[in-house]
């Protein structure tokens, strides 16, 4: 009876071992799925900082800075109205409000 009860616990051990494995694979693929994202945010981070501080070298910053067909029409349309805007706040004088200004 003995050699039997020591086959049973060495398929018990053995199925732990593969759940074991099974669980640590599983677990390893997702650190690598979030390894792998991190970086690549850190990339694309690094690389978006670069373009925006002029510091990438060979690429040609003023084929896109002075390319007026690369504006979105949006972003006039909101430079127009602040400007529009500016010049509302020039035309009407501002109304000061004294009554709590103490008198001296």
């Amino acid at each position: 009876m003995m050699p039997q009860l020591a086959e049973e616990e060495e398929d018990d051990d053995s199925e732990d071992e593969e759940d074991v494995a099974t669980a640590t694979a599983a677990t390893a693929a997702e650190d690598a799925a979030e390894t792998i994202e991190q970086h690549k945010n850190a990339f694309t981070r690094l690389v978006r900082e670069r373009l925006i501080y002029g510091l990438l070298e060979g690429f040609e910053y003023d084929d896109i800075d002075w390319n007026d067909s690369l504006d979105v029409d949006v972003d006039q349309q909101h430079e127009d109205a602040w400007f529009d805007a500016d010049d509302d706040e020039e035309e009407a004088p501002m109304a000061v409000d004294r009554s709590a200004t103490p008198d001296y």
